[in-house]
């Protein structure tokens, strides 16, 4: 591993937040940037990070690194997929009010700033926590992260009972960084902004071959015709849009909703937003009486009509299955995707 560079560290996450912030997922004013001195003793808990055996270069690096701010009415935010940043600075929950007097003596995985049980060498510190997700796992001293999860490289009896960290294999700490801002930046792994009763998620791809689906509203049914109201940022892409009203032995009930005017849209794996892609768009027929798009599995056939040179999207609009409704329908689903 080369050598440590606390710069690296703070330049990488600093360009992370920024990330999220240009894609919509967090306000500005929600990533809080040290003074140009660092973080002082009056806002790091200095005293905490000693008493539970930091060394100096770790206390040097937690001065410098910005910090998500925390809300007392709201869950921590994701930066990651299902991971959390850790905040050590005196306003942060896992410090608050405490005395911080069984600090000394309390194991950094009851404190909540360890994945694991037993040492932790005074050069390494973790960036986040998770249950499910990633501890950034950051070694001070060989300058490299072990991005501790769920899954491991190594077998437990491979691992010494005191070095559980390298149950994971060491990752440079700027190539690991700069694979997340690559799968983050390709959509690889999407940040989903909070969303009415959707609270905000960093949600991996969609589909298990490699497309990722977006549901769109397209229109809003009405005597009128009507557009839906254009959005900026993201919207969660965990499941398909309502199917229009119909006969309940084609598409239960469940699924079932006037508000069904809208559309996926399936986007190869890997391509920037930047670049411009052939658009495939696919209408069911339905015999004017049922149907709907999601009896065009979109997703399982774009690795069909893909090759190495041909990158795509492809879209499936519904809409209503009576009298000219789906005519109607199907045109102002164009018009939307042409203004948007």
């Amino acid at each position: 591993m080369s050598g440590y560079d606390r710069d690296v560290v703070v330049d990488c996450l600093k360009r992370h937040y920024e990330l999220l912030v240009r894609m919509g997922y967090m306000e500005p004013e929600a990533v809080e940037l040290p003074p140009a001195g660092g973080w002082s003793d009056a806002e790091l808990r200095v005293d905490a990070l000693r008493a539970m055996g930091r060394s100096e270069a770790v206390i040097d690096l937690l001065r410098h690194i910005p910090y998500v701010h925390e809300n007392d009415d709201a869950d921590p935010v994701e930066i990651y997929t299902e991971t959390f940043p850790l905040r050590y600075l005196r306003s942060g929950r896992w410090f608050g009010g405490n005395p911080g007097e069984d600090f000394a003596t309390t194991p950094l995985l009851d404190l909540g700033f360890a994945p694991f049980d037993g040492p932790v060498p005074a050069d390494m510190v973790s960036l986040t926590h998770a249950d499910e997700g990633t501890w950034w796992l950051v070694d001070t001293k060989e300058g490299c992260i072990y991005p501790y999860g769920t899954e491991f490289d190594k077998n437990a009896d491979e691992v010494p009972h005191d070095q559980q960290w390298r149950a994971v294999d060491p990752v440079p700490i700027q190539a690991y960084f700069d694979k997340i801002h690559a799968q983050v930046g390709n959509l690889e792994v999407v940040p989903a902004p909070r969303s009415g009763k959707w609270e905000a998620r960093v949600v991996e791809e969609y589909t298990e071959e490699g497309q990722f689906a977006l549901f769109l509203p397209s229109n809003k049914i009405s005597r009128l015709s009507v557009y839906a109201a254009t959005f900026n940022g993201t919207k969660l892409a965990t499941r398909y849009g309502k199917t229009c009203v119909q006969d309940p032995i084609f598409a239960d009930v469940d699924t079932q909703d006037e508000a069904c005017l809208n559309f996926n849209v399936f986007r190869t794996r890997g391509i920037p937003l930047s670049q411009k892609t052939p658009v495939l768009v696919w209408i069911h027929g339905g015999a004017f009486y049922a149907g709907s798009y999601r009896s065009f599995d979109a997703a399982a056939s774009m690795p069909q009509l893909r090759c190495r040179l041909f990158r795509l999207i492809v879209q499936g609009a519904n809409h209503r299955v009576l009298q000219a409704k789906p005519n109607e329908d199907g045109v102002k689903s164009h018009d939307w995707k042409g203004m948007n």
